[in-house]
């Protein structure tokens, strides 16, 4: 073993050897370190223009869901701004239609109170006024006192007798 370590190692040899190798090879290692610069080149470009044209679609799908919010927003406005118009003239009808229901109601309760007052049988009368309802009930009360009170004043007939 102690032989081995006395010789000279080839270590200085070898670098020596790999100077000449590259001093003769230089066009080829050159051209070499080229391409591998190129391919890394062309690798960042491609990825640029990849990033590019993401961002581009990105920019386009953006604008395009932009445009529909504006279209749906302004579909949304314009139902909002004729719903309430409907409601209006919704409101508007109903109030009318009320309106003509109570006129109704007062000239049906008008004629009932007449009809009352013009039955001869108290025992009817009495029967028909007891089936109402008490707002009902006053209502005709009102009108057919309303009717006794004409009748006594102009004195031409003897007035039924009392509704309750």
């Amino acid at each position: 073993m102690d032989f081995w370590a006395k010789l000279p190692t080839l270590r200085p040899l070898k670098g020596f050897s790999r100077f000449l190798y590259v001093c003769t090879h230089w066009d080829e290692i050159d051209a070499e370190r080229k391409r591998r610069d190129e391919r890394l080149q062309a690798v960042e470009e491609t990825m640029a223009q990849m990033m590019r044209l993401q961002r581009e679609a990105h920019e386009a799908e953006k604008q395009k869901l932009e445009r529909w919010l504006d279209e749906q927003l302004e579909e949304w406005e314009g139902l909002a701004s004729r719903s309430h118009e409907l409601a209006e003239q919704a409101v508007a009808r109903f109030d009318e239609l009320h309106n003509k229901s109570q006129e109704i109601i007062g000239e049906l309760l008008q004629w009932l109170a007449v009809m009352l007052y013009l039955e001869e049988s108290p025992i009817v009368r009495g029967h028909a006024i007891s089936k109402m309802t008490p707002r009902v009930r006053a209502i005709v009360s009102e009108r057919i006192e309303g009717m006794r009170a004409i009748d006594e004043a102009s004195g031409q007939t003897p007035s039924p007798s009392s509704p309750e």
